[in-house]
């Protein structure tokens, strides 16, 4: 029984090892077959796309080709076989890719490097291509016919005499290639005519390379001669050369010369080789230009799905539809989609169209700068002038003069002269100084009546010193109707000028009295009666202060309580009333300043530097704030608290060569020489001939063993106007002997010699210039 049951349990078991086998059988089968049938699938649809391309059918071709090497990404022959498909429909670019990929998986077959490197030449891939045989170089010798393509390449690359060098190598070579490159590297030789003439002859070239390249050339050299028929008509033979080179130069040819129509043509042709996001936006401005809405929506279709160019392209289609729609609001949502991606002139000419539309001023001055240092035609500069007049106008109305110069500098010649533009350029030269006496005389006698240019005219007299001619042009200004607040602050300021303080007085008061609750006129009074002691209007100008509805005013009443109290000398009443002052308005920076002044005037230097500081955490951006306390630290050898704020207020300052001067001696004195040096040298090149930055660089350059450098700089400083500081000179003497030093030791012994007599001009009877004078004498006679 027992023996019966042990049996029955083995031949289970048995038979399930049997089953477990068989399945294991039938799925080695199933997959020996799966594999089987991909293999004879492959190989079927490879035969297919053979016999596909025999039959003429490139399409289906392709179609086949693409989904085997999708299936099997090393399949050689179908590798080679879409390569030479692509050849035959002068995808040259594509066919390089795959040549490339084939020599990867056969490195045997020295065929697929050849047709790699003709696919690179034919489709313009020069620089790749140059590369390629660099490395082939290195391994083995170039053939004669490599050697011919290196140089070219090589010539292409700009590098004419490696191309000379190359070609003379292989002067058996005959080809028209080799004739194309000697004939390029002997160019400068003939004359224009001549040279045309015989690239004319290379044209009809058999060698599809040399033809196109040679066509590229003539239409080049005809579109600098402004020949554009001549230009035209070797573009259109390029691009039948080589189409896929050759089509996108002509397409840019005729969007340049304004001929849309034919452009659009030519990028019609392109487009039906597969979509492509650059030449639809290209296509797109063409047909824009034409005002084709209907051709231009119908292909913003096409460009709705794929990948983020696609997409974009089709923003930007989207742009140019509501830009010929004139709708302002789908304008900006699409520009903001394209995200900048667009950056031809067409592009940031809409752009600039809906800048001004939103008021977007910073924009605006972005895009017509792009089209002044672009590449924009001068049709899209005068349409693109023309939008921007309006806007700079308005600018004018609101008395934004200096937003409307910098637009009206940047259309400058982009259209018809137009008044406005040419009176805002001349006010700005005047007031920059660009325009001497009999210019300034000139213009106002072209604008006699412009209020712009009164205005700049009278500050420009007003810098001069030149009062009494400032109030004749403020007055004028004035008569003609200019409501320019500036107007009274030049009154103002050139009367003051002119010792006629009761007049100034007389003009505030009636200003005053028009204006009661202007804090800043009543602010500039307080001023000129702080300025030209004039206590009792400033006891009057506190009385009615105080009566005033506005708090900042009863501020400034107190502020004049205080400024009538340093009058008397009383500076412990004067503080008391400005620290109640800054208790009640804490965000005027004028309070921290005259409470820092009186205290500084007392001798209290420590705490005007801490009521300036405290200034500063009320009003961090106050630029005259940290000035002042960087100056008290500075006087206080406070080096690195004063570093600090110069440092805060470099490029904000309005003399800011003022404060690197400054910041560079805090360097030195705090021993960090190459920032010392550095901040030197960047006020020098700002103002070259302003004298502390000559002392300050030179000295520096001193410092730091640069004497050749130090010596040129310190010698404009000794001649320049005003006595120079005796560091000055001690630092041109010691740059001076170690500049001698310098000289002989490198055995510069001629300029030695006149380095020695130079210092011995400036310091007679120097010992070491007798010194070195006597040792380069001997060393030069012998």
């Amino acid at each position: 029984m027992m023996a019966d049951r042990k049996r029955m349990k083995k031949s289970g078991l048995n038979y399930v090892l049997l089953a477990l086998l068989a399945l294991v059988t039938l799925g080695c089968l199933g997959v020996f077959g799966w594999f089987m049938f991909r293999s004879h699938r492959k190989v079927v649809r490879y035969n297919e796309a053979v016999r596909a391309m025999e039959t003429g059918d490139s399409s289906l071709a392709k179609l086949l080709l693409l989904e085997t090497i999708r299936e099997d990404r090393n399949h050689e022959a179908a590798i080679v076989k879409l390569a030479e498909l692509l050849e035959q429909e002068g995808d040259w670019q594509g066919a390089a890719q795959l040549w490339r990929r084939a020599s990867g998986l056969n490195a045997f077959q020295t065929e697929y490097v050849g047709r790699y490197q003709q696919a690179l030449l034919r489709s313009g891939g020069y620089e790749q291509l140059l590369n390629a045989l660099e490395r082939q170089k290195q391994k083995s010798a170039l053939t004669p016919e490599q050697t011919v393509i290196f140089a070219f390449v090589t010539l292409k690359s700009g590098k004419a005499a490696a191309a000379g060098e190359l070609i003379d190598s292989v002067p058996g070579e005959k080809s028209p290639l080799a004739v194309l490159v000697r004939f390029y590297l002997n160019r400068e030789k003939l004359p224009r005519t001549e040279l045309l003439r015989k690239l004319e002859e290379l044209t009809s070239s058999e060698d599809p390379v040399v033809a196109f390249d040679v066509c590229e050339t003539i239409a080049r050299v005809r579109s600098t001669l402004g020949d554009t028929e001549g230009a035209e008509k070797f573009r259109r033979a390029a691009a039948n050369a080589n189409p896929r080179l050759g089509e996108p130069q002509l397409g840019d040819f005729y969007l340049q010369n304004g001929k849309f129509e034919q452009a659009a043509e030519v990028f019609h042709s392109m487009l039906k080789r597969g979509p492509d996001p650059v030449t639809a936006v290209k296509l797109g401005e063409a047909l824009a230009a034409q005002n084709k809405l209907d051709q231009l929506k119908a292909l913003s279709e096409q460009y709705r799905i794929g990948n983020k160019p696609m997409l974009q392209a089709g923003y930007y289609l989207d742009s140019l539809t509501a830009f010929l729609e004139k709708d302002p609001k789908r304008l900006a949502a699409n520009l903001k989609l394209v995200d900048g991606a667009v950056r031809s002139p067409v592009a940031r000419m809409i752009g600039l169209y809906s800048a001004i539309g939103t008021r977007d001023l910073p924009e605006v001055e972005k895009q017509l700068t792009a089209l002044r240092d672009g590449a924009a035609t001068a049709t899209i500069r005068e349409r693109a002038g023309g939008m921007a007049l309006p806007c700079i106008a308005e600018l004018v109305r609101e008395n934004r003069i200096e937003d409307a110069t910098r637009l009206a500098r940047l259309v400058q010649g982009w259209m018809k002269p137009e008044l406005l533009l040419l009176r805002l350029i001349t006010a700005d030269d005047l007031r920059q100084g660009r325009l001497g006496s009999a210019e300034v005389k000139q213009a106002l006698g072209a604008f006699p009546k412009d209020p712009v240019l009164l205005n700049a005219a009278a500050a420009r007299a007003l810098q001069q010193g030149e009062f009494a001619a400032a109030l004749e042009l403020a007055e004028r200004n004035r008569t003609a109707g200019g409501n320019n607040p500036g107007i009274l602050f030049q009154l103002l300021a050139a009367r003051e000028g002119l010792g006629k303080l009761d007049e100034v007085s007389a003009e505030f008061g009636s200003a005053r009295r028009k204006q009661p609750e202007d804090t800043a006129l009543a602010d500039l009074y307080l001023s000129f009666c702080v300025r030209n002691r004039r206590a009792g209007e400033l006891k009057l100008l506190a009385e009615e202060l105080r009566q005033a509805k506005t708090p900042e005013l009863r501020v400034l009443a107190l502020a004049a309580e205080a400024e009538s109290a340093l009058l008397k000398q009383d500076s412990a009443a004067a503080e008391k009333l400005l620290r109640e002052a800054i208790a009640a308005a804490p965000s005027l920076p004028r309070l921290y300043l005259r409470l820092a002044e009186a205290q500084e005037a007392a001798g209290k230097n420590k705490e005007a530097a801490a009521t300036l500081e405290t200034g500063l955490k009320a009003i961090p951006a106050d630029v005259e704030l940290a000035y002042r306390a960087a100056r008290l630290h500075a006087l206080a050898d406070d080096l690195e608290p004063a570093i600090r704020l110069y440092s805060r207020i470099a490029d904000r300052y309005p003399d800011p060569e003022l404060i690197r001067v400054n910041l560079s001696e805090l360097y030195a004195a705090a021993g960090r020489s190459a920032e010392a040096l550095k901040t030197a040298e960047s006020a020098w090149l700002a103002k070259p001939d302003w004298p502390p930055a000559q002392e300050c660089y030179g000295i520096r350059l001193t410092e730091t063993g640069a004497f050749d450098r130090a010596v040129p700089v310190l010698d404009r400083r000794l001649l320049a106007a005003g006595k120079p500081e005796l560091r000055v000179i001690q630092a041109w003497r010691t740059a001076m002997e170690g500049l001698i030093r310098q000289q002989f030791e490198t055995k510069e012994y001629s300029a030695c010699l006149n380095s020695c007599r130079k210092l011995s001009e400036r310091i007679p009877n120097s010992p070491l210039a007798v010194e070195f004078r006597e040792k380069a004498e001997k060393l030069i006679k012998k």
